[in-house]
């Protein structure tokens, strides 16, 4: 929610409760000495809020991770409000490399041949969900190693296309969240679960991949394509799934929302 759209009715709400308290004669002021200054206040913090909104959106960082001499890699994303967007190949030698509106804390170390890295939103930016601001990531993916994926979302707008990324291991966790997700054509074997609260998520899998999907959804819908994924009790299994060159067993787990699969 956007502060500029409760302002006034945050104002309605001030007021109405002064005269409240005065006619019930538990306050005795006079309540415009009170409601001019609140106002300017909350008005100054209207506008200082877009100002800084503006001031970030400005500042983009671009980051390049390199993968040489590395077989495999886990990559770890912790993000609140705003849009990610992972698409596309990153640069030849890179595991990744995009631009990151607002900042990005990133933590790279390697182990043998495994390269560990973590992306975190920066710290420090709470204003941005009071004031309506919105960070955008954009970044593409190695399609050259397997990579294993822990990605976990607040209130954001999500955009993963893995059709050309060789992803073995997914774990997306969404809070109120709208999300798209490409599965993996080339991974060979692919395990994912998903969570998500109050949340929507649009899967597509890919047409040469078998999959297996259990669902366990407690408010939420689900809607699956049955001609490709033939139910039997919670679980839908494409025909073929074992013989299947590549294949993907996800599990889905929603407390409230929607999710779409074909």
């Amino acid at each position: 929610m956007r502060w500029n759209r409760v302002f006034w009715p945050l104002i309605l709400i001030v007021v109405g409760g002064l005269l409240l308290l005065n006619n019930l004669k538990i306050i005795n002021v006079n309540i415009w000495e009170f409601v001019i200054p609140v106002a300017l206040i909350l008005l100054g913090l209207s506008v200082l809020g877009r100002s800084l909104q503006r001031a970030a959106r400005g500042n983009a960082e671009s980051l390049m991770i390199p993968a040489e001499g590395v077989e495999n890699a886990r990559l770890r994303i912790r993000y609140g409000a705003g849009r990610v967007i992972v698409a596309g190949k990153a640069l030849p030698g890179k595991l990744l490399d995009g631009t990151f509106e607002g900042g990005v804390e990133d933590d790279v170390r390697r182990e043998g041949k495994t390269l560990n890295v973590e992306l975190n939103a920066v710290s420090g930016d709470n204003w941005m969900w009071w004031s309506g601001g919105r960070r955008e990531w954009s970044m593409g993916l190695s399609n050259a190693l397997p990579v294993a994926l822990d990605i976990e979302m607040g209130a954001a707008e999500t955009h993963l296309d893995f059709s050309d990324v060789k992803v073995t291991d997914l774990r997306l966790k969404t809070g109120a969240s709208s999300t798209s997700l490409s599965m993996p054509a080339i991974a060979g074997m692919t395990t994912a679960k998903l969570e998500g609260g109050a949340a929507s998520m649009d899967i597509r899998i890919p047409a040469e991949v078998g999959a297996r999907i259990r669902w366990e959804g407690g408010m939420a819908t689900i809607h699956v394509d049955t001609n490709r994924f033939p139910k039997s009790g919670d679980t839908y299994e494409s025909k073929g799934y074992a013989e299947a060159r590549n294949k993907l067993d996800m599990k889905i787990s929603m407390g409230m929302g929607s999710v779409d699969i074909k």
